[in-house]
Formats: C-alpha cells, sequence, structure tokens
C-alpha cells in the first residue's frame, strides 16, 4: 500500500528519530547533510563518526523504502563516503514495500541496507551479522580458512563433507579456499557439522564499495571542468554531486577534499554553503574549499569553521593539494 506524503514524512522522521537515538547511545556524534530546497524530501543523509576515532565513520542515508534511492542519489552517496574516508550504509524499513527482515544485510548497487534494528546490531557487535541478501535470495557468509581449520580439528576428509552435503570433492576444496558466500539451506548444513564459529561476520567499517570517478562532467560550468582538469593533473578520484550542499568531492591519497563553487544553477548561495561546511569541521582529515568567481568574501579562508576561499583565477593552486 503506498503511503501519503504526510504518513511518509511522519515516518521518516520516526526512523530518524530511532537511528539517532541509536547513535547517541553508541557514542557516535554526527551531523545531517542539507540538501538544496528544491531537492526531493525522500530521505535524510548524515555523516555520523565514532568520537573514540572520529575516522571511524559511516555515512547513513535514511529513507522509507530502499527503492526510493535513484541512481543519482546512490552515486552521490558512494561518491562522497570515498572522498571522506566514510563507509556508505542506507537504513530503511522496506524494500518494494516489503519488510526488511532483522539481522540481514541487504545490498543495493554495492551499498550495504539494514534496518534500524540492525543498525543496533552492528554498532554495538552485539550479534554477528552474516546473513546477506542478494537478488532475492539469503547468503550466509562463511570463512574458508575456519571451515578449513574446523574440518581438521575434527578429522573429516573433503570427501566425507562433500558426500554429506551432496557437492562435489572440488567444491569444498574451492570453499576453503577463500571466504565465500552459499546459500541458506547449504549454509544450514555446514553450520550444524561444524558451528558458527565458521561464519564470516559482515564489518561495515572494512566493506569496500565500489564506484568509478566521474568522467564527464557538464560542459557548460566551466569552474567545473578547470577544477576537474587540475585535480586529474594531480591523480586524484574525483566525484560530481548532483544531490547535496557541496560540488565536487575528490580523494588525493589519504586526504579527503570537498569543493564547493558560484553557480547560476545552484539553490545555495556561496555563504550557505560555508554554513554546510561548519557542520562537519569536527572532520579534520577533510579539506573545505570553496571557489569564487571574483572577489573573496572577507578573507581567504573562514577560521572557524576551517573553510577555505580560493579565487577562480587561482584554480591551478589546487595541484599543490598533491603535497
Amino acid at each position: 500500500m503506498k503511503l501519503s506524503e504526510k504518513a511518509s514524512s511522519r515516518l521518516l522522521s520516526e526512523i530518524f528519530e530511532e537511528v539517532h537515538n541509536e547513535l547517541k547511545r553508541t557514542d557516535f556524534k554526527y551531523v545531517k547533510i542539507e540538501k538544496p530546497e528544491k531537492a526531493e524530501k525522500r530521505s535524510i543523509d548524515i555523516i555520523a563518526w565514532s568520537r573514540g576515532n572520529n575516522r571511524k565513520r559511516i555515512h547513513l542515508k535514511i529513507t522509507i523504502d530502499s527503492q526510493l534511492i535513484n541512481r543519482d542519489e546512490l552515486r552521490d552517496l558512494k561518491g562522497m563516503s570515498k572522498a571522506s574516508g566514510s563507509k556508505p550504509l542506507i537504513i530503511s524499513e522496506f524494500e518494494r514495500r516489503i519488510d526488511l527482515h532483522d539481522e540481514v544485510i541487504y545490498m543495493k548497487d554495492d551499498v550495504p541496507v539494514i534496518n534500524p534494528i540492525t543498525l543496533s546490531r552492528l554498532l554495538n557487535n552485539s550479534k554477528e551479522l552474516y546473513v546477506i541478501s542478494k537478488k532475492g535470495e539469503f547468503i550466509v557468509r562463511i570463512s574458508g580458512r575456519k571451515m578449513r581449520e574446523k574440518r581438521e580439528e575434527l578429522g573429516y576428509s573433503l570427501g566425507e563433507i562433500a558426500e554429506r552435503l551432496g557437492v562435489s570433492r572440488k567444491a569444498i576444496y574451492e570453499y576453503e579456499r577463500n571466504s565465500f558466500g552459499v546459500r541458506i539451506d547449504y549454509a544450514e548444513g555446514l553450520l550444524e557439522l561444524f558451528g558458527e564459529d565458521i561464519v564470516d561476520p559482515f564489518d561495515i567499517f572494512s566493506h569496500e564499495t565500489n564506484i568509478e570517478p566521474s568522467q564527464v562532467l557538464s560542459a557548460e560550468n566551466k569552474t567545473e571542468k578547470e577544477i576537474y582538469e587540475t585535480l586529474r593533473e594531480i591523480g586524484a578520484d574525483i566525484f560530481s554531486m548532483k544531490k547535496t550542499f557541496f560540488d565536487l568531492a575528490a580523494r588525493v591519497g589519504d586526504r579527503g577534499i570537498l569543493i564547493g563553487y558560484e553557480s547560476s544553477n545552484s539553490p545555495l548561495t556561496i555563504e550557505e554553503k560555508a554554513e554546510e561546511f561548519a557542520k562537519i569541521n569536527d572532520l579534520k582529515d577533510l579539506r573545505k574549499i570553496i571557489i569564487v568567481r571574483e572577489k573573496l568574501p572577507g578573507k581567504e579562508s573562514n577560521e572557524e569553521c576551517e573553510v577555505e576561499f580560493l579565487n577562480k583565477e587561482n584554480i591551478g593552486s589546487l595541484k599543490k593539494l598533491s603535497l
């Protein structure tokens, strides 16, 4: 059943409140990433980091139904995460209007999707999560190394295990070489033999999400093109943003860079972009740069929120970011 706009907004607020309470309980600090006013409010984005280690951070996109996250939003999430050194994670109650199971990791273009209850398990490490949903099937993550060790400890041969599971000896051999995923019905047989010690728990902070840097940028925006070409010269991975307050995210080595610039098409002013940058001031390893076309707004940087203002004519100085 499709929810009304009012009901959807209320449910989104309730999910956000659950996430807020869980982050607070697990000693994570967070900031909301505001979107342009014209953007459709189908989700809430926040960056959260551990108070004990601000490099242990996640970028959460909170929504009602993961199906609502479109391609541009997903790419923004992955690009921002890559540049900021955070891990992307979608929090949702539904997938295609079907309830998400507790303690199951769903995947949307390589980005984990979980419900609020599972978030609690994930942050608390109170229960190992090893069931993944891919293309409608439930897959259990198994550690090949642990399985081999357990098999040898119990004195089973490859052939004996293969016979009991109804698979080939070669299949068992391949299983033991790497971590792997098996359908839950096969996994039940493995767990019955070896116990849960052989599972390979999902760890959000070690999961790698694949994303290719932007290759084609708007030909109409000369500023963006010049920034892109300059950063490419120093080997930066660059991601063009479409649904957030800044315009480009980049990664040079182990340093993240967020860039905003003046644009007649942007609903945000330079001052508003600087205010949004200020909200992530605690993330000291991120460079926050705003490119202006003419006169600098008062001074070359805002020390309070660590935003650097750079005149458009000096875009070439971005090459120093590689030093």
